[in-house]
């Protein structure tokens, strides 16, 4: 499961100032004998890679920009299979047009940023 999408500044031309997210699902099941795991669970692995705009400032625009807990993040987690996890998934996976009708008064973009902070909080 994969999604790409972009997060663009107001301030900066938007066809030049951006970072594109590339973000990467992966669903793994444990049995109870690896990894010290004895519930054998259900894991989601994301990976993000990024791509940027030409403009200079377009690294302004990644997800944690100047959000320092979060750097260490920035490639992506591990994450537990549960209801939580799972809303955070789908809402990650979810094209920006849906994203809208269900993200309040805020910009799909920040919901975006916004669940991919859950997902880094969230990390096993």
């Amino acid at each position: 499961m994969n999604v790409t999408f972009r997060i663009t500044n107001s301030i900066n031309n938007q066809d030049t100032c951006y970072c594109e997210v590339n973000a990467k699902v992966k669903e793994e099941i444990y049995d109870k004998y690896q990894k010290n795991d004895k519930l054998g669970n259900t894991y989601y692995y994301v990976s993000y890679e990024y791509t940027y705009g030409t403009d200079a400032n377009s690294k302004k625009c990644h997800p944690f920009w100047n959000n320092r807990p979060f750097y260490e993040h920035s490639e992506g987690d591990i994450i537990i299979k549960n209801e939580v996890n799972e809303k955070l998934i789908k809402y990650l996976l979810m094209d920006m047009d849906s994203l809208e009708t269900v993200s309040g008064s805020g910009t799909p973009e920040h919901y975006k940023k916004i669940i991919m902070m859950q997902i880094a909080l969230a990390f096993d």
